[in-house]
């Protein structure tokens, strides 16, 4: 099959990269050559497992597309928002975009009305972007299965003195919309240097200054240290990811809004139980039987001075909030079941795999 498109994508290790590499592994499976553009030019493959096939195959059709590429043909494109309205297409893009507030600007609205399509991961931004006169469709991101695999034995961890101990993981980039400044504070205030639990922090931040990331754990943390919090380094591959998100029994997801949270998907999906809110992307792949899910008690503007700033054309909105009281009861609850075993009804995710996204575009193609 080699059916005539353009491809727009990033290749490199966030969340738009990956997610475009998967998606990318999958059309060439199937025989499909698009003209591949890499969005800035780069690609960046060092976080994926080994695949010469693959390498070749990416570098051909990107080495290639200026050759064979035609703006009569469809360009699926994944990005932001706020830099699809150009297109190698002149039926403008099929934008694949993560959006993660509960509004959209006029820019934003101008911007989803020029693309031919616009498809969004998560049913709770389709139903935002309906209320401001954008119709999407969408589109069911999978689990990872060339990168992430299901460990034979998780890592335990056992206190000397305290015996078995329960361990809660706090994952994705460092910052206020992820809800990691709350959550660490509240963990902190009832486990901290309890010697039978642990909270393993993976939470790089590539977009912060590592001086930066220490001034906003400390005041989270309001100047006091703890011995059994972990700071996990950067994992430089998937394959050190893997581990990470199998390391723990519980995996802290209160994010306040998100398109998807890969990192929650692929460790429940490897037995975790995670503890997220009852709210947008989570409500498209969690329910109360693989999660324990914690009611959202209302909203808070999504300004935090480093991510989301106030009056800009792009990214104004708010994100959900939850209490103090009902995080504690969803913990308790999350250990009752990590010591009963590992999150059986969360492996069952991995049944959902990118080959369901590549048939929704192709038919829309």
């Amino acid at each position: 099959m080699s059916q005539s498109f353009n491809l727009h994508a990033a290749y490199n290790g966030l969340s738009f990269g990956n997610v475009s590499i998967a998606l990318t592994r999958e059309m060439l499976k199937r025989g499909l050559t698009p003209a591949i553009f890499p969005i800035g030019g780069q690609v960046d493959l060092a976080t994926q497992k080994p695949d010469a096939d693959f390498n070749q195959k990416l570098g051909h059709l990107i080495n290639s597309a200026q050759q064979r590429a035609s703006r009569k043909s469809p360009t699926i494109k994944l990005w932001h928002i706020q830099d699809s309205l150009a297109s190698y297409s002149e039926r403008g893009n099929d934008l694949l975009t993560f959006f993660e507030l509960d509004a959209l600007t006029p820019s934003e609205v101008n911007i989803l009305r020029n693309q031919r399509r616009v498809y969004v991961t998560s049913t709770y931004t389709q139903q935002v972007f309906s209320q401001f006169g954008i119709q999407s469709i969408y589109l069911p991101i999978g689990f990872d299965s060339h990168n992430f695999l299901q460990l034979p034995i998780r890592p335990k961890i056992v206190d000397p003195k305290a015996g078995p101990v329960t361990s809660f993981l706090m994952a994705g980039k460092l910052e206020k919309r992820k809800g990691h400044f709350q959550v660490l504070n509240l963990w902190a205030k009832r486990y901290g240097n309890k010697p039978q639990y642990r909270l393993n922090c993976a939470v790089h931040n590539p977009f912060l200054k590592q001086e930066d990331m220490n001034a906003m754990i400390a005041q989270a943390l309001e100047g006091k240290t703890y011995w059994n919090i972990n700071w996990l380094p950067w994992s430089a591959t998937n394959a050190e990811y893997n581990t990470v998100l199998q390391s723990s029994d519980i995996i802290l997801s209160c994010s306040g809004g998100e398109g998807r949270d890969l990192p929650c998907y692929h460790a429940t999906a490897m037995g975790a139980h995670p503890i997220a809110l009852r709210a947008h992307a989570y409500l498209d792949y969690l329910n109360d039987d693989n999660a324990i899910l914690i009611n959202p008690n209302g909203k808070t503007p999504a300004v935090d001075g480093v991510f989301f700033h106030g009056g800009q054309p792009f990214n104004q909105g708010n994100l959900f909030t939850f209490s103090p009281e009902d995080f504690y009861a969803a913990c308790d609850e999350a250990e009752r079941r990590a010591k009963i075993g590992i999150n059986l009804r969360g492996i069952e995710l991995q049944r959902k795999t990118y080959s369901e996204a590549v048939d929704i575009l192709l038919k829309d193609l």
